[in-house]
């Protein structure tokens, strides 16, 4: 029997989520702007555009938006809802890395 060494997985952009794990259930828009790479202001204009909103889990509890960890993840796998942004596309490729 010989012993296998895995390469650890790398994380989803500049967040602290590591590739092979689920995600949290629910996310904020701080944790979708790591998973994205982008800044915050990115974010924050992606989620006034409506960009994010096929992830966001319903209904909103004050008038913080909350997203679904499980659809992010579905996305990221290339499973969920097409979102038709460029920065979802750059995410997608970066988590495969």
């Amino acid at each position: 029997m010989s012993d296998t060494v895995t390469p650890a997985a790398g994380t989803y952009g500049r967040s602290s989520f590591r590739v092979g794990e689920p995600l949290p259930l629910v996310l904020v828009l701080e944790d979708l702007a790591a998973i994205l790479g982008v800044g915050r202001s990115q974010a924050y204009a992606l989620e006034h555009a409506g960009e994010l909103a096929p992830l966001e889990c319903l209904p909103r509890v004050g008038g913080r938006r909350r997203y679904s960890g499980k659809k992010v993840q579905a996305w990221v796998d290339g499973e969920g809802e097409e979102v038709e942004s460029r920065y979802f596309q750059a995410g997608r490729k970066a988590g495969r890395r």
